[in-house]
């Protein structure tokens, strides 16, 4: 290792041959720009940072090696400028003060920064809701003229047919938002105008299924998948793992070791997942037709991984009894069944990879098997404690005929509102599907190859 000073011409070769020594972050200041810092953590991770408000504040910026030295100090002196077309070089009107900058050009910077450390789904449907929802209604107005009167009507139009859209849109916003104010295009006094406005409610999708289910949907999937023995084994694996399908689709062989598999890229970052002698026996299964380094090859192509497999999930759920049963439904059946075995619940938060623990109440249904063993050991303890256990009691009449067709009216009834919840479900997916396909028209002619949102054009 080369001894560097505190401040430094930052390069890549520079930067490298840095590491941590002690327990606490290093900050080290370039010379070009020295409100640009590089900390580098006791984990050896480095990032790059930059100082604002009078060195009050710190904003990342981004990891080394995911961005350049270079690009960052580009970034940095844009922010410091408080010049959002420095990324354009286009002119700039001086007369214009710090905060009227339109919330498209602001969008530009924002992204830039930001984007380095996202995934690159997140990138995507940052940019399709930027396009789709924020841009057409706020591009065109200054950071400091949006009202929360503007922001709910265009929340509550969204809300009719896209309620999490919404939420979604109104998240991106604030988060814009409160990056101008910590950036300083906005002074420290302005009220965000989404912070009053109340996120419309999750509806819970996800089913999970019950022993019996569970073990008839092993044989469907066999019988359904005698041709295709990597689509049964990879069904087989999002059971007994718990994983993404995702995760699961694109594994590679280099990610497997002899009792886990160590996922660089997830949802939730980099993932460890353990696994026993069964998920070997699918391993060991699909080692025999290895053809590239995806454990689960695709069929025609040479190097890449296996397609979606709607089809066959289709044929399989409708033979189990339930059309709306997802793929990502067999992860609620891995945390519900988890629950039942009597696993902490801060374990199966770990085992299905959540970063935060309430993420994981939305997979854990309550079943029958999970409500009558409490409610049993429960009954037991007042019986024993009013000295009742062991004694009939005699005085209960067993039910008259107009109980038991009260009764079996009663089940009837629940019947009946089982299916119209599950029609209702049908309907709202074929909806779902017609929004998507609407979302991909407008997209094609917006999204493709991502230019700065709302950004003037230069005059000719």
């Amino acid at each position: 290792m080369i001894m560097l000073r505190a401040k430094f011409q930052f390069s890549e070769k520079s930067i490298d041959t840095l590491s941590s020594m002690d327990n606490k972050p290093k900050y080290f200041s370039d010379t070009i720009v020295p409100k640009l810092k590089l900390c580098i953590y006791p984990s050896n991770r480095k990032s790059y940072l930059l100082e604002i408000h009078n060195g009050k504040t710190r904003i990342k910026l981004g990891d080394h090696g995911k961005l350049k030295a270079v690009n960052a100090r580009k970034i940095a002196k844009a922010i410091l400028s408080k010049d959002p077309r420095s990324f354009q070089g286009l002119d700039r009107d001086n007369n214009r003060g710090v905060s009227k900058l339109t919330i498209g050009e602001f969008i530009a910077i924002y992204r830039e920064t930001q984007s380095k450390s996202w995934a690159e789904k997140t990138v995507k449907r940052f940019d399709s809701h930027c396009a789709l929802y924020i841009v057409p209604n706020f591009g065109s107005k200054f950071l400091d003229e949006i009202t929360s009167t503007d922001v709910l009507t265009v929340f509550n139009k969204l809300t009719i047919r896209a309620p999490i859209s919404a939420n979604v849109m109104k998240q991106y916003l604030q988060a814009i938002l409160t990056a101008a104010r910590h950036w300083g295009f906005l002074s420290f006094d302005f009220e965000s105008p989404c912070r009053n406005i109340q996120s419309n409610p999750y509806t819970q999708k996800g089913r999970a299924l019950n022993a019996n289910d569970i073990r008839r949907l092993f044989i469907i999937t066999q019988e359904e998948c005698k041709k295709r023995s990597d689509i049964y084994n990879l069904i087989n694996l999002l059971a007994l793992t718990g994983c993404r399908y995702e995760e699961i689709a694109s594994l590679k062989w280099d990610f497997c070791y002899p009792n886990h598999f160590r996922l660089p890229t997830t949802k939730t970052g980099k993932r460890i997942i353990y696994f026993d002698s069964e998920v070997k026996k699918i391993l060991d299964d699909q080692a025999k037709v290895r053809r590239n380094e995806f454990v689960f090859p695709a069929a025609r192509k040479t190097n890449s991984q296996i397609a979606h497999i709607a089809r066959h999930w289709d044929k399989i759920r409708k033979r189990l009894g339930y059309d709306t049963f997802r793929l990502h439904d067999l992860r609620h059946t891995f945390a519900t069944q988890a629950l039942i075995a009597g696993i902490p619940f801060g374990h199966v938060s770990k085992l299905l990879g959540h970063k935060n623990p309430s993420a994981t109440e939305i997979y854990a249904h309550s079943t029958i098997d999970m409500v009558r063993g409490p409610t049993e050991q429960i009954t037991d303890l007042l019986m024993k404690n009013m000295g009742l256990r062991g004694f009939v009691c005699k005085n209960l009449a067993p039910l008259t005929p107009e109980e038991e067709s009260e009764d079996a009216a009663q089940q009837e009834f629940e019947k009946a509102q089982a299916k119209k919840i599950e029609k209702e479900e049908k309907e709202q997916e074929t909806k779902r599907k017609k929004q998507r396909k609407k979302k991909k028209k407008l997209l094609t002619g917006r999204i493709k190859g991502f230019v700065p949102l709302a950004a003037p054009r230069p005059k000719k």
